[in-house]
């Protein structure tokens, strides 16, 4: 956060950030469900975007008001930037497995087919986004 002080910093840590983000969501997705690259770009460029415009956003009306540039709030602004982030990235990342479902199996490990609401509860419990 010390190098979080100019609109240059801000843009280069969130896409720093979100790099590294797009790599994780990529790899903790279903490996069962494919992902084209046109969704993976939407996705990261999505992100990104969302990332650096609130980060921007929130050091503006931070800045400009005396009783918040004074305090710890601005500290929290890299957070805010990236959980937005997340909140379009790992929905983007995985619409797939949300419109085609996940495979599940039964307690004894056979296929039991594709499940869209076990693709649902899946990503739920790593985005603070709400699904559909």
């Amino acid at each position: 956060m010390t190098f979080y002080k100019s609109t240059a910093s801000v843009i280069f840590w969130q896409f720093a950030n979100q790099s590294f983000n797009a790599i994780v969501n990529y790899t903790n997705r279903n490996a069962s469900v494919g992902v084209s690259d046109e969704q993976l770009g939407t996705a990261y460029v999505a992100a990104t975007t969302a990332s650096v415009v609130t980060a921007l956003g929130f050091n503006r009306i931070i800045n400009s008001s005396p009783s918040l540039s004074q305090g710890i709030v601005g500290r929290f602004v890299p957070l805010l930037a990236v959980a937005a982030a997340n909140c379009v990235n790992i929905p983007l990342m995985r619409q797939e497995e949300i419109k085609k479902g996940i495979s599940i199996e039964t307690s004894s490990g056979a296929d039991a087919g594709l499940s869209t609401e076990a693709a649902k509860a899946a990503i739920a419990q790593v985005s603070p986004a709400p699904l559909p």
